[in-house]
């Protein structure tokens, strides 16, 4: 049944043309193309006509929400549909939901996919209304010894009882996809996400959560799950410990065949800022062949997939990174395998025990509304939004903000999938509330003060949430409002304030907190300014001059030879920034580096791991090169040119550990 899960919701996608320039901070009135794409069959067999939804991205300026959309597959025009959803600030569509219909394909055909726009209208009028297929679910309960309680959910009969007035996921001539919710089952709830096209087979997402904030019992649940479509089986499992804060999802078609995949256009994923500028190259299919293997050996809910359960565990992994290693495995090469190893992580995501919901909004709890509320067993239950103190029971997860992997943005982003959207939610919501409140500053949301890295992969996390959830939910602006509150703080605190003024030469690190007193990790700053690229070039700002005020630490460690500092110790784990005793700060670059090093008992002859895309030189590359592709500093420039000359091998490890890829947009001239 795995097939069932990774492909018939979820589509691929490759790259269609050269990465493109950054785009200007505002578009050109749009003229021709907007996005292109590609429709491919994996079959052994032709399919027929099909009705196919995905995510696109699209530049600023390009398309309304209210644009008419001509689409060409193949060179013939195709019946299209848009659902807007993620806007720009000045209204055009950033993200929307594709769908199309495709013609009849040959098995391993391929169509390219043009998208125009022919002007602004009236959208067409919405498909006739088709009832749900007749899914019907039994959860059997293992309540005690030798105690069961089956209760059954029927999917029609939720949607006769459901509020006609909300609106749907997606509407139009071609498909309308709505959502349908149980009540609460032994505190577990069933949600069903129904695809419904004009024409063809239905598909329903079926979801089960047992995270509801408000329950005061909330355990773990032993059950089983069957279910039917038009009273035909479609799934069986048994003996699921559904522990608390955790969901898990399954897709199922239902004439169970796949529908082609959809393939997006890297060049304008990158343009756009939706996914970094990573350099190119073909994936090595042995590490991608693993990487498949170990997301998709089982197929049992709750699974952990590729990601590493306990989070805090150190060293290079595959989950670490701006986007993980899978995540550019399937960018650089959309293959079917590769997809189906990105869903799986995906999926993996649920297993996660940071899904606290609130049954009001659906959504993770406010910490607008809630500013106390606090996820860590040193916190307490609040009334009316958390049932009880939050506690981790009964599973191997333990979360970490300073070790998150990004799951399932890329997954949405490309798929439109509601649960998709959902779980990145509830991460990005985790990370604030899992902040002590008095450190956050209640309703602030402020991450500063932990680790670096945790700094990074949380506003990593805030930045995806905010920059791709829909706009007309009140997530989007909630989490867009809590990144540019930290960016702010950074900016006030340390480029423009005065709380590092006493650093001197060596201004430019964010402090942490670390067992080494008068310690600065340079390898968790580049984490931060790798991010903090990524945001600049989703259009947030602010990131630009804190990244122009890093340089002169994170390029300093390079630059810095002839003021005392050999640049070839350029990549410790710890440089020693001020005096651990008196804590005073060191203000010079000898200082640091005769408290850090000794030359003579402990000689450093070349930078670390500079054969290796994970290791610290790997970071100091593609920090450079953020920075470089920001600002195009010159300090940067010198420091990249020094660091890429003494790493000449580094780049034939990128097909295996490609998470910190990253390339300039105008390479450097030798």
């Amino acid at each position: 049944m795995r097939w069932v899960l990774l492909v018939i919701l979820l589509l691929g996608f490759a790259p269609c043309s050269p990465i493109a320039p950054r785009p200007v901070a505002r578009a050109e009135p749009f003229k021709g193309e907007a996005a292109t794409f590609r429709i491919v069959n994996d079959g052994d067999a032709a399919t027929s006509k099909r009705i196919v939804s995905f995510g696109q991205v699209f530049r600023r300026g390009q398309v309304t929400p209210n644009s008419r959309l001509a689409v060409k597959l193949g060179g013939a025009a195709a019946r299209s549909q848009m659902d807007a959803k993620a806007l720009y600030p000045d209204g055009s569509v950033r993200h929307a939901i594709i769908t199309v219909q495709t013609p009849v394909m040959t098995p391993g055909g391929s169509l390219d996919g043009v998208i125009t726009t022919t002007g602004a209208g009236p959208s067409p009028a919405a498909a006739p209304s088709r009832p749900p297929p007749d899914v019907r679910l039994a959860l059997t309960f293992h309540t005690g010894p030798d105690r069961v309680e089956t209760v059954n959910v029927n999917l029609r009969g939720l949607a006769k009882a459901a509020a006609r007035d909300e609106r749907p996921w997606l509407d139009g001539p071609l498909v309308r996809e709505r959502r349908y919710a149980s009540g609460l089952m032994h505190g577990v709830q069933v949600v069903f996400d129904v695809w419904t096209p004009a024409a063809g087979a239905s598909r329903v997402d079926v979801i089960f959560h047992n995270d509801t904030a408000q329950n005061p019992d909330i355990s773990t649940q032993l059950y089983d799950a069957s279910l039917s479509i038009n009273g035909a089986p479609a799934y069986r499992v048994q003996r699921v410990a559904h522990y608390p804060y955790a969901t898990w999802h399954k897709v199922i078609c239902v004439d169970r065949a796949p529908p082609p995949r959809v393939v997006p256009d890297l060049g304008l994923l990158v343009a756009v800022g939706a996914a970094p500028r990573y350099a190119l190259f073909q994936p090595d299919r042995g590490s991608a062949g693993e990487a498949h293997k170990l997301a998709t050996g089982s197929d049992r809910p709750l699974g952990s997939a590729g990601v590493v359960p306990y989070m805090p565990t150190t060293g290079g992994r595959p989950d670490i990174g701006p986007l993980p290693a899978w995540a550019v495995f399937y960018l650089l090469d959309p293959s079917r395998e590769n997809q189906e190893t990105l869903l799986a992580n995906a999926d993996a995501a649920g297993s996660i025990p940071w899904h606290v919901r609130d049954m009001r909004t659906g959504g993770p709890i406010d910490i607008d509304q809630h500013p106390q509320v606090w996820l860590d067993g040193r916190g307490a239950a609040a009334p009316g939004v958390l049932g009880r103190r939050y506690e981790i029971s009964d599973t191997v997860w333990q979360p970490d903000d300073a070790h998150q992997p990004s799951l399932t943005y890329l997954p949405y982003l490309l798929t439109g999938s509601q649960y998709y959207r959902d779980e990145l939610a509830m991460q990005a919501g985790f990370d604030l509330l899992s902040m002590n409140p008095e450190y956050r500053g209640q309703t602030a949301g402020i991450l500063l003060g932990s680790q670096v890295r945790a700094v990074a992969w949380s506003l990593r996390t805030l930045a995806n949430a905010a920059y791709i959830l829909p706009s007309d939910s009140p997530l989007q602006p909630y989490f867009e409002a809590k990144l540019n509150g930290n960016l702010r703080e950074i900016v006030r605190r340390y480029v423009e304030g005065d709380e590092l003024a006493g650093a001197g030469d060596l201004r430019g690190y964010l402090p942490g907190a670390y067992a080494q007193e008068g310690a600065a990790p340079p390898w968790q700053n580049d984490y931060l300014v790798i991010v903090l690229g990524w945001i600049d070039s989703m259009g947030y700002p602010q990131a630009r001059p804190i990244m122009a005020w890093m340089t002169n630490f994170v390029a300093g460690r390079f630059t810095n030879d002839k003021r005392g500092y050999d640049p070839i110790y350029g990549t410790p784990y710890f440089l020693v920034v001020a005096d651990p005793k008196s804590k005073r700060p060191f203000t010079t670059w000898p200082e640091a580096f005769a408290a850090t090093f000794d030359p003579v008992r402990q000689p450093v002859t070349t930078l670390d791991n500079p054969d290796w895309g994970g290791g610290y030189a790997a970071l100091a590359r593609a920090s450079l090169a953020s920075i470089i592709n920001a600002t195009g500093s010159a300090q940067a420039r010198e420091a990249y040119g020094f660091v890429k000359a003494q790493t000449p091998r580094m780049d034939a490890s990128y097909p295996s550990e490609p998470a910190f890829a990253i390339a300039l947009a105008t390479p450097v001239q030798d």
